[in-house]
């Protein structure tokens, strides 16, 4: 029988960080039964693909919530797996500075359109 995987450590972008600007109430709702907790559990965003390791923000707070957990629990099936999160994060990086300069480059944009409604106004 294989061992229900979960990441050692939460990552320094994990969604379920104190410090996280994301509403994860309202993220969680979205998912959630309302009969029976999570009918399954949220996978590492550092995770290889089709891995399936358990996100260990959410294994923290919902452990007893989901039917794999609890059953990874009983039967002391949890492996506690580290991801290398380091290539990963280079990734990240790049993404959000990608990000960061569209937000720029649109904010730009929008300012100069402002300027021209104002021009065309005083006209």
């Amino acid at each position: 029988m294989s061992s229900f995987k979960v990441q050692r450590r939460m990552c320094a972008t994990c969604i379920y960080r104190p410090d996280s600007y994301l509403d994860l109430g309202k993220l969680e709702n979205e998912v959630r039964d309302p009969h029976m907790g999570f009918s399954g559990h949220r996978v590492c965003h550092h995770a290889p693909d089709k891995s399936g390791i358990c996100c260990r923000g959410f294994w923290d707070a919902h452990k007893d919530e989901f039917p794999a957990g609890q059953i990874a629990q009983r039967l002391n099936r949890v492996e506690f797996v580290e991801i290398d999160t380091h290539s990963v994060n280079d990734g990240i990086r790049r993404t959000r500075a990608a990000n960061r300069l569209k937000a720029q480059r649109i904010f730009q944009a929008n300012a100069e359109a402002k300027l021209v409604r104002e021009r065309l106004r005083r006209r």
